[in-house]
């Protein structure tokens, strides 16, 4: 007998422990159709982020915040360790193309903390856990996104998850997806989730536990080995017989997609248009795949050709029998300190270029300064001249003198046709005066030029 257990427990697949949870859970522990619109289980929210309403047969949530989602928690207290859950939901395609939603397990209000399952629009779903300060991805992806177009539709879509003992499957579409544990979480509660900038309509939750009354009486004689080792027989036969009905539909699919029917069927139902697209879908996956993995060889190959010219290099250098090398870089390490040493001396003389371009612009700035100088000393005498000579004009006029040629005889009085000077005598000695105006008019303009120049210090 033990050699049949240890036989039949050496050929159970590892899913049973591992990939599946294999509890019965058939006790309603709560379930919403959302037909209600007055239920104070839900909290309906009408805010700048969020627009929470209850819809006949529906909840929609519309998440406006573009940075962050929401979660949403029903209005009790109950926590749950080991049930099953599952959801529908329908996304609304929005401007976003990653509007997403989901449902939230094994939650703590308190701590801000949980198990997130998500799908989006892309047809992808993930795995994360919540944080109260953020939100870590479980599952491997680009951010923890994983595309399973086989799934999860753009539509409508049921989200299942089994737990039992830290253990969790998740099915999405009937379809298994995969098992996960999270080992600090192991009671909660649960809620909704939709995405930053998304918009999403929930169509019911549902939420199952064990029935503990309904499960079979065991004999008292039989040992707990023997007990478990019924509940894998009644399990693996469970199991074998949904595999047979899979493969049944599979072969009924698959003949579908040939363009055939079963010898029992009556009329042709002609080729499966979902299992000609997944087969498609397949292809390119596939190709993409290859692609990648090519690619990825022949990175392999640069990655080690690279690898084995430097560990050449290396070799080379530790036994030194590259001496070639070293002296080519101490002759390319000495080039450049010349270079460089070159460089600081035409940038020292550039630099005294420089300073003396500036000493001679500022010396011949001076020089244009004095010169400006002068040259307004001279305007100046100039302008004395002038004034002088403007005086002068008027004494000779003033005595009937040309100015233009003095020793030229008096000027006629047109009046009188008389002379008003005195005769040639009297004219020389007012010549004489004139002259004596004009010395007397010099000295003072010296005299003036003497005191100026006393008075600036020269």
């Amino acid at each position: 007998m033990k050699l049949f257990k240890f036989i039949l427990l050496a050929f159970i697949p590892t899913s049973l422990f591992c990939q599946e949870v294999a509890n019965d859970f058939n006790k309603i522990l709560f379930k919403d159709n959302f037909e209600s619109t007055k239920d104070d289980i839900w909290t309906q929210t009408y805010n700048v982020d969020n627009l929470f309403i209850k819809q006949s047969n529906s909840f929609d949530l519309i998440r406006k915040n573009p940075e962050l989602g929401y979660f949403v928690i029903p209005n009790h207290n109950e926590k749950y360790n080991s049930y099953e859950i599952k959801v529908g939901l329908s996304l609304i395609k929005l401007n976003r193309k990653k509007s997403s939603a989901g449902i939230l397990i094994m939650a703590d209000r308190d701590k801000s903390s949980g198990i997130l399952i998500e799908i989006n629009q892309k047809r992808q779903y993930r795995i994360c856990r919540v944080y109260p300060d953020r939100i870590a991805p479980i599952s491997k992806g680009k951010e923890g996104w994983i595309n399973y177009p086989f799934a999860v539709t753009k539509e409508y879509n049921e989200i299942l998850v089994r737990t039992n003992n830290k253990v969790y499957d998740l099915y999405i579409n009937q379809k298994y997806i995969t098992t996960f544990s999270e080992i600090e979480l192991s009671k909660g509660n649960f809620g909704l989730y939709i995405g930053p900038a998304s918009r999403a309509s929930f169509k019911f939750i549902e939420l199952l536990g064990e029935d503990i009354k309904q499960n079979p009486k065991t004999d008292p004689k039989t040992s707990p080995e023997d007990a478990a080792l019924s509940q894998i027989i009644i399990q693996l036969r469970n199991d074998l017989a949904k595999k047979d009905a899979e493969i049944e539909d599979l072969k009924t699919k698959l003949k579908n997609c040939n363009g055939t029917t079963s010898l029992n069927t009556t009329q042709n139902h002609g080729i499966d248009t979902a299992l000609t697209n997944r087969n498609r879908e397949l292809t390119s996956l596939n190709r993409d795949l290859e692609n990648e993995n090519n690619t990825l060889k022949a990175e392999l190959l640069k990655a080690k050709a690279e690898l084995v010219r430097l560990q050449k290099f290396k070799d080379e250098i530790q036994t030194q029998q590259s001496g070639d090398i070293i002296i080519n870089l101490t002759n390319l390490v000495t080039t450049q300190k010349d270079k460089i040493s070159e460089l600081e001396t035409k940038t020292t003389l550039m630099q005294d270029e420089i300073t003396q371009v500036k000493n001679d612009n500022t010396v011949l700035t001076n020089q244009i300064m004095k010169r400006d100088e002068h040259i307004n000393n001279l305007e100046i005498k100039n302008h004395e001249l002038d004034s002088i000579n403007a005086k002068y004009r008027d004494i000779l006029l003033r005595f009937n003198i040309d100015p233009n040629n003095p020793i030229a005889p008096v000027l006629e009085n047109k009046e009188d046709n008389t002379t008003q000077n005195p005769p040639p005598k009297t004219e020389i000695i007012d010549q004489d005066y004139i002259n004596k105006l004009i010395e007397k008019e010099r000295e003072e303009k010296k005299r003036k030029e003497e005191e100026e120049r006393k008075r600036n210090g020269n």
